[in-house]
């Protein structure tokens, strides 16, 4: 069963996500400087950081609501579970052959918003049998420890460049 408020969304997601695609690979005047919002380049009309967490999320109220049809129909959890994995490994193929065919292979193991969605949902399949107390303290873990670790991991060099040098030191590559 289709939920057209959810339809609507995702498609105001996806016109989000190809214009801020088209003005940060194709415009000559958009640059993400270091002084951010506050600079003169910073264009403040475009959704930034808002298209890509709006798909997830309806990825996940989607997949919920398909949760739920699939147990009303009587599926055992067992083919429940291969279905959602199914769909998460298909996700993530289209992921990475979109990055083949469109930024040819230099970039195909660049995780875009297909695979972190379909590795999302074989997660998902992963903890939606845990107790509830669990994937709390999951949740607060994660918001606590992210900060710390955006900032060992120098997180945020490559936004601000545009890339990342790599010194191809045993470091460097463990932290990614």
């Amino acid at each position: 069963m289709r939920l057209l408020s959810i339809d609507i969304l995702r498609t105001a997601a996806i016109g989000m996500m190809v214009l801020v695609h088209f003005v940060e690979n194709l415009s000559s005047q958009y640059s993400q400087s270091a002084a951010g919002p506050a600079s003169r380049e910073h264009l403040w009309w475009l959704p930034v950081g808002l298209a890509a967490p709006l798909f997830t999320l309806l990825a996940g109220v989607s997949y919920h609501s398909w949760l739920a049809l699939q147990r009303d129909r009587g599926l055992d959890d067992c083919t429940i579970s291969k279905r959602t994995v199914r769909r998460g490994l298909f996700l993530i193929g289209i992921g990475f052959a979109f990055n083949v065919f469109v930024w040819l292979p230099e970039d195909t193991f660049n995780w875009d918003i297909l695979t972190f969605i379909g590795s999302a949902l074989i997660f998902l399949n992963l903890i939606r049998k845990m107790p509830t107390e669990v994937l709390i303290f999951g949740i607060i873990l994660v918001a606590v420890v992210s900060p710390a670790l955006q900032g060992i991991s120098d997180y945020y060099a490559y936004w601000i460049n545009g890339y990342f040098e790599y010194d191809w030191t045993l470091s460097d590559v463990v932290l990614g």
